[in-house]
């Protein structure tokens, strides 16, 4: 080898040598790192040389691919970091932009690149970040998912709830899918502009739970088309949590027609005529469509012998008449019968209704089958079975009624029937026939009269008897009367005894009227007992073997009128007392 070949040689071993000497290695320290959003300035990891440089030097850092939201750091690109001279790390800082939208976590490449030609980059030459977010997911849903309106409603609400945990407003996307538009969420038939109106557009709600709407403006036609359908979305502009979040509205045409349906509840119902006035019947209807329809209520046949008219009315009401319209949807209500009573006794009627004037019914249970029994209302009777009168009192009455007002005279006797009072000794009374006039309800008093012979012969009993109604249909109640004379005209004055002769004493009651206790003062120096009867006759206290003054004791009386009557072997006095 010669000399120049050799020097040649050296020279460029040497002048490796040295390159090799000053070059310096870089890489990230970290393969990956993690941020908060709210954190502003970070970190985000080291750029470490193996060899520090002898002099100044620096290298690139650029982001691999974009940013998912250039507006959480500052996206410049590429940076460069500066390295001092004897530096073996350096920090590598991104600033961070806090915003308001909920996002998932995101994530940033970035990649170191040698500035000089004189360095090289490392295998740790990429550095994953990770952004997390510090806002929470709202939840929004629509309140329903599926609603429809007619054509003519004009419009319909649309609503979605938001449960916004943050402190501020969060935002999301709403629009229409419809006939305009191919899509994997169905088939739609309305077009926006011709059939309806509705604004796409950013929604913004407020924290905490709110409720938002939006209207569906209907376009009303006359078309005869069948119904029409869209759909409603809500859309992410972040990254909430969405439920439910498409609608589907259905337009129905009200130009189109569907058939009612309109039934009775029940098939038939059985009353009875004379305590009936007014029937209700209760019905179901439903419409289905977006305007009323016309039904009428009405007789179609009968079975009885009389006429309809006086059965019953001509046709049932409903708010009264029997012709209505009936508005849209489900409907529970009455129609009313009112039956009229003749007060005659006719046979067992039956009266068929049917709903009528529906153009098309699609239920079957359109009759009603009312059966009517007549057990003959008008009732004519002696008022009670009888009573006790005072003869002290002289006139008494005999009562006789009806149940209710007719549409013509009524006659009927009363006629004295048996008894041991002594027509003409005990009292006067006449045979006589009695008239209730047409349309009356009356009740008639007969006068009996109580003859006083001032002596005490006892109570006696007068029998009546009600016979001979014209006409024959009334029925009877009480036909037979029960009157009681109390004899109190003999004399109230009693002898003091055989102690002493013709000294006469009073019998002295009081206080009448009493609440509590009666007293009965006497002079009489022999035994006497008391009786008390209510004025039908009925014993309600007995007392005997009673001398001189006493007080009885009638608190457990009802308040009313009575009889007290003192009586002793040879004597007898009656009063009439009231307790109040």
């Amino acid at each position: 080898m010669n000399s120049k070949r050799f020097l040649l040689l050296f020279w460029s071993m040497l002048l490796g040598s040295a390159t090799l000497l000053g070059q310096t290695t870089y890489s990230f320290n970290v393969a990956v790192d993690t941020a908060i959003e709210a954190n502003a300035t970070v970190i985000a990891g080291y750029v470490r040389a193996d060899t520090p440089p002898a002099a100044d030097d620096s290298v690139q850092i650029s982001i691999v691919g974009s940013l998912p939201r250039s507006s959480h750091m500052n996206p410049q690109s590429p940076y460069t970091i500066y390295f001092p001279a004897g530096a073996d790390s350096v920090p590598f800082s991104i600033q961070l932009y806090d915003d308001t939208f909920p996002e998932n976590p995101e994530h940033v490449h970035f990649h170191l690149n040698a500035y000089g030609t004189s360095d090289s980059i490392g295998a740790q030459n990429t550095l994953l970040f990770v952004l997390v977010d510090n806002d929470l997911p709202a939840t929004i849903s629509f309140v329903i998912d599926t609603g429809s309106a007619y054509l003519h409603d004009g419009s319909f609400s649309v609503c979605v709830t938001i449960n916004n945990p943050n402190p501020f407003y969060v935002r999301y996307y709403t629009r229409t899918y419809d006939s305009a538009f191919v899509t994997p969420l169905g088939h739609f038939t309305a077009l926006g502009g011709w059939n309806y109106f509705y604004t796409w557009g950013t929604i913004w709600a407020p924290p905490g739970v709110s409720t938002l709407c939006q209207d569906i403006t209907i376009v009303p036609n006359s078309d005869t088309l069948p119904d029409r359908t869209l759909m409603v979305v809500v859309q992410n502009l972040d990254d909430n949590i969405l439920t439910d979040s498409t609608f589907r509205f259905t337009i129905h045409n009200d130009n189109w027609y569907y058939p009612p349906s309109v039934s009775f509840d029940h098939t038939g119902m059985i009353v009875l005529k004379d305590t009936t006035v007014r029937i209700g019947i209760p019905i179901t209807t439903y419409n289905p469509n977006h305007l009323a329809f016309p039904f009428i209520v009405d007789t179609v046949g009968f079975s009885s012998t009389s006429t309809l008219d006086s059965n019953i009315l001509a046709h049932l009401y409903f708010n009264g008449n029997n012709y209505f319209n009936h508005p849209g949807g489900l409907w529970h209500d009455t129609v009313w019968a009112f039956v009229l009573d003749n007060h005659l006794i006719n046979d067992t009627s039956t009266i068929v209704f049917r709903f009528k004037g529906v153009r098309q019914n699609l239920s079957p249970d359109t009759l009603f089958y009312l059966t009517m029994i007549d057990t003959g209302a008008l009732v004519i009777s002696f008022k009670g079975a009888g009573f006790a009168h005072l003869k002290l009192d002289s006139i008494g009455y005999v009562q006789v009624y009806t149940s209710g007002p007719v549409k013509y005279d009524i006659t009927a006797k009363v006629t004295y029937l048996n008894g041991d009072a002594v027509m003409g000794t005990d009292f006067l009374w006449r045979d006589t026939t009695v008239t209730f006039p047409a349309n009356a309800y009356d009740t008639i008093s007969l006068p009996v009269t109580m003859l006083r012979n001032g002596v005490h012969d006892g109570n006696k009993q007068i029998n009546f008897l009600l016979s001979d109604v014209t006409p024959s249909t009334p029925r009877y109640d009480i036909i037979q009367y029960t009157y009681t004379i109390i004899d109190n005209d003999s004399m109230a004055v009693w002898p003091t005894g055989l102690d002493e002769p013709g000294k006469e004493a009073i019998v002295q009651i009081y206080p009448n009227p009493f609440v509590n206790a009666i007293t009965i003062h006497t002079v009489a120096s022999y035994y006497y007992a008391i009786y008390v009867t209510d004025m039908l006759g009925r014993s309600v206290k007995v007392i005997k073997d009673v001398i001189g003054d006493t007080t009885l004791p009638l608190s457990e009386l009802p308040q009313g009128t009575y009889l007290l009557r003192v009586e002793s072997v040879d004597h007898s006095f009656t009063s009439r007392i009231t307790k109040f």
